[in-house]
């Protein structure tokens, strides 16, 4: 073969002509070091960069240059024809001008590359992977980065420093920015860098090369934080938690069980159990969720949250377990009671367990103080106060055996155990005890023997469901995470808080969260996704250490309004206080007042000058804001209220100084001066009511409850008029209502939620003013004669009932008189309010999570369900499609479904998705420019983000 390779050679040197054999050469060097076989496209880049030239027409060269040598085969991956062709070519003594040397063809190549690597597109390399939808090797790039300074003689120069830092920075973006990249691998260039800590490498690259104007103010991120959220009560205290595929559960003592997403850590479901939560347990690839308290085991559908069974729970459970389809739950005295959940929850005959080997097994007059299940041995673990660890079979329903750490003796210790955790992967047969005493042990349970063991001061030990990591609190609250086979210590975090009652991996093993009295933090070290996805653990020798940040450290801000001439902003905090802060910088500038407790909701009336804010307990405080030639002035109003009920919404007149308090038993009409006008009282809770001015009379106020819409006076809070709305309420809410013009009509944006559930967007309806005129003011005897029916000033006014039917599309659950037994009143006919752009919208808000902001002329600014802050224009529905759709007539008869233009609508930048995790509300707010969100106590401020956009099509079906 070496005769037959030289005469190719030497044919090749007789044919070619200096530039060619230039190229040829190259060619060989590049696909002869090349670790994989090279596209035509990525190979002619890298002639491109080599050669200094451009080579487009690389199929027709490289035949002609390369004569048998090289080929390209169909899928266009270019490569050596055999490998002895690359052993020949390579070798040491060849004596031809195609010879490679491999020490300075792989020199080149490096050079090249670093070459390319270290110009203004340095990140390009990571674009060009997102294309592909596939970042995993964007993580071993990091891991192999990590690797290669390892082995540098000069491991603290500042270089290397640098490089340690980006591999960190790799990593840390496929946690965060994953769906960005997939979506728009170009954002790498300018929505990510702004949103990484100023200290990154990524940060500095993106800033040092000006990819971007988008620039982000008010934080102060200088390091990746490894907590990527923490969830916080104000008023209870978690007791379990527990993660599922796809989602999350936390359980509290009040019985409330709340669903997150597992990777936005978005609020996703509220369920309440109806008492104190011991355990929670999501039954593996499905969508099963139970939760358990001393009474009832509630099955639940996590999806819908829909409860599916309601079952008797055991004395005192310990523990929850699946087999299969058989829910198991084990009882304190010593059984297992089960059922199956495949045969509508029959209930299986109860399995008792005991720790001896007596041939007929009776339940233990003991108490087990820990227990594990293993599924994929069909075994529990159990541990006794002055008894070895128990082994029990669950197969075969028998005593299997004894372990625990040996003593000096030679015996097995007896000493008590804090707790036991089995290796969940079905190939590793071992088990993790940690003992009262401090020590930490590793057993082979099936062998009775003790792998190792050292004193750690673990407790609540907790593993991975891939069985290769074992996480433990140790003493002062410190979280431990180990290697599950060798008990190495891999990452380690402190923490000032006290009591962390539970620790638990996510299902990807990417995450793990604890719990702790008020706060459920989720953790998200770049350790996890490293070793995880890298499979090395043989580099696993470094430990991070970090100190835990609690919510008690930031103030967090719990509301926030713009000033209306964007100076400004006001906030409410969850200390109480109400504070200004810089519109442009996000710097605190001065406290206007405060409270005793976390602000609720805040309005802020530019014509007055007035800020007015509701805490938790119902107190309504005010201050009158002003800027003179020193700046900002403040002085707290003389009004501070204190309402009986909830209050859900606080609405101002400017005309009148007259304002509503809203609360789900009764709202109320109070003057200035804090004196109550008026009172109108639900005698059934109606849910949630939303106010707002009317857009065509200042004397009056609207009141959206549900499919009722009630025009009302400011002057005593009598109602004038009522519309019948046009919308499907059917397991919806009322979540915000806003006013617009468009052009010379005035209209209002209504939002709708899940009723009960998550806070995300699920329906939205723009309705004309004029739809709500008043033709007439009402006169006075009929006002006298609507006093005498009870509408009096501070007389409990009750609702009238409303009687008109509703359009077939219409749900009625709201419709039914919710008045006390001596309202007579009804209305005979009621006007049928249809929304505006019906099509249009019910396609928008599909995409919308979360409105933000809605400006005088119809821009809407909203986060969609992607974490992407967009934007469309209200007006553009109008250009296109008449101004009506109404409801379809209740006779007419389904048919095929009509297309409609698709709308568009503009998406610009990417928010990552632990700025708003762990709350129900995203605090935020927006400019024509700017976009405001409220991140662990401070405001971040995006400046520029509005100047990009991309255009996303929705398609539309009516």
């Amino acid at each position: 073969m070496n005769l037959l390779y030289q005469r190719v050679l030497e044919s090749m040197e007789m044919t070619t002509g200096d530039s060619g054999r230039r190229v040829a050469k190259a060619i060989l060097k590049w696909v002869s070091c090349a670790m994989r076989p090279l596209r035509t496209e990525e190979l002619t880049g890298a002639l491109n960069l080599d050669l200094g030239d451009k080579y487009d027409a690389l199929e027709e060269m490289t035949p002609k240059l390369c004569g048998q040598l090289v080929a390209i085969d169909k899928f266009g991956n270019v490569q050596i024809v055999h490998e002895t062709v690359r052993e020949y070519i390579t070798g040491d003594d060849l004596q031809s001008a195609f010879a490679v040397s491999k020490s300075q063809a792989h020199t080149r190549l490096a050079m090249i590359c670093l070459s390319y690597l270290t110009k203004s597109n340095v990140l390009s390399w990571i674009e060009g992977i997102a294309r592909t939808r596939i970042l995993t090797p964007i993580i071993q790039a990091a891991t192999n980065l990590r690797a290669y300074v390892k082995k540098c003689d000069a491991p603290n120069s500042q270089e290397l420093q640098a490089i340690r830092g980006a591999t960190t920075d790799l990593i840390r973006v496929i946690a965060k920015f994953s769906d960005a990249l997939t979506a728009a691998p170009a954002s790498i260039y300018i929505f990510i860098p702004p949103f990484c800590p100023r200290t990154s490498t990524l940060y500095k690259a993106g800033m040092r090369c000006r990819t971007t104007s988008l620039s982000i103010s008010g934080l102060s991120y200088d390091h990746w934080d490894d907590r990527l959220t923490c969830i916080d009560l104000q008023s209870d205290e978690f007791t379990s938690i527990a993660y599922g595929d796809e989602l999350f559960a936390v359980g509290t003592t009040s019985g409330v069980v709340t669903i997150y997403h597992a990777t936005s850590c978005e609020e996703h479901k509220v369920l309440n159990h109806g008492e104190t939560i011991r355990l929670l347990q999501f039954r593996p690839r499905s969508d099963i969720l139970v939760s358990c308290g001393l009474t009832n085991v509630t099955v639940w559908n996590s999806r819908t949250g829909a409860e599916m069974y309601k079952l008797p729970a055991p004395f005192r459970p310990i523990e929850l377990h699946f087999d299969n389809d058989i829910l198991v739950v084990a009882s304190r005295r010593n059984f297992l009671r089960s059922w199956d959940l495949n045969s509508n929850a029959t209930p299986q005959a109860n399995k008792p367990w005991s720790h001896s080997d007596a041939e007929t097994p009776k339940p233990s007059s003991l108490q087990p103080c820990a227990i594990s299940f293993s599924a994929g041995h069909q075994k529990l673990a159990v541990a006794y106060v002055g008894q070895p660890v128990t082994i029990w079979d669950l197969e075969y329903d028998e005593y299997y055996g004894s372990c625990g750490k040996m003593l000096v003796n030679g015996e097995i210790s007896k000493h008590p155990v804090t707790s036991l955790s089995f290796n969940p992967n079905p190939d590793i047969r071992l088990l993790a005890v940690s003992y009262l005493d401090g020590q930490l042990t590793l057993l082979d349970p099936f062998e009775g023997e003790e792998l190792g063991s050292f004193r750690a001061n673990c407790r609540a030990l907790t593993s991975s469901p891939n069985g290769r990591l074992h996480g433990g609190v140790g003493a002062c609250e410190t979280i431990h995470i180990y290697e599950f086979g060798t008990l190495k210590l891999l990452y380690r975090i402190r923490s000032s808080e006290l009591d962390i009652k539970q620790l638990v991996f996510s299902r990807d093993n990417f995450h793990f969260a604890d719990i702790r009295r008020s706060q459920c933090n989720i953790w998200e070290p770049a350790m996890l996704l490293r070793e995880t996805v890298a499979g090395d653990w043989g580099e696993s020798t470094s430990m991070s250490v970090i100190e835990a940040t609690t919510s008690e450290d930031k103030i967090r801000i719990s509301t926030m309004v713009l000033h209306d001439q964007d100076q400004v902003v006001i906030c409410g905090k969850d200390n109480g206080s109400v504070c200004l802060h810089d519109a442009r910088t996000g710097a605190f500038l001065q406290t206007l007042h405060r409270h005793k407790c976390q602000v609720r909701s805040l309005t802020w009336q530019g014509g007055n000058h007035v800020a007015m804010s509701v805490d938790m307990a119902n107190r309504i405080h005010a201050s009158i804001l002003t800027k003179g030639p020193g700046g900002w002035a403040s002085t707290e109003f003389p009004l501070q209220l204190d309402c009986g009920h909830a209050i859900v919404q606080l609405l101002r007149s400017e005309s009148t100084n007259r304002f509503i308090l809203s609360a789900r038993e009764s709202d109320y009409l109070w003057d200035g001066n804090g004196k109550q006008i008026a009172a109108r009282p639900y005698l059934e809770k109606q849910g949630v009511r939303l106010w707002i001015e009317h857009p065509l009379s200042e004397s009056h106020a609207i009141c959206f409850e549900g499919e009722i819409a009630r025009i009302l006076c400011w002057e005593d809070c009598s109602e004038v008029s009522c519309r019948q709305l046009a919308v499907n309420m059917a397991g919806l809410q009322l979540k915000s209502l806003r006013r617009y013009s468009s052009g010379h009509k005035r209209r209002m944006l209504l939002e709708l939620t899940e009723l009960n559930g998550s806070s995300r967007t699920r329906g939205l309806y723009v309705f004309d003013a004029a739809s709500f005129k008043l033709e007439n003011e009402m006169p006075a005897a009929k006002r006298a004669e609507r006093e005498k029916a009870g509408f009096n000033r501070l007389i409990d006014m009750d609702i009238p009932a409303v009687q008109a039917a509703l359009p077939s599309e219409v749900n009625s659950s709201l419709s039914d008189p919710v008045v006390g037994e001596e309202t007579t009143q009804s209305y005979p006919q009621q006007q049928v309010t249809d929304p505006l752009f019906r099509p249009q919208l019910m396609a928008l808000s599909r995409h919308v999570s979360h409105i933000i902001h809605l400006s005088d002329t119809g821009k809407l600014v909203f986060l969609d369900t992607n974490s992407w802050v967009s934007s469309i224009d209200l007006d553009g529905f109008e250009k296109s499609t008449p101004a009506t759709a109404p409801a379809p007539a209740p006779e007419a008869v389904p048919g095929p479904r009509s297309t409609s233009p698709p709308i568009q609508y503009s998406r610009h930048f990417f928010v990552p998705h632990d700025w708003y995790s762990g709350t129900r509300d995203i605090v935020s707010a927006a400019t024509a420019r700017d976009v405001f969100f409220a991140r662990n106590g401070e405001i971040a401020i995006i400046k520029n983000g509005m100047e990009y956009y991309e255009e996303v099509t929705v398609g539309i079906s009516v």
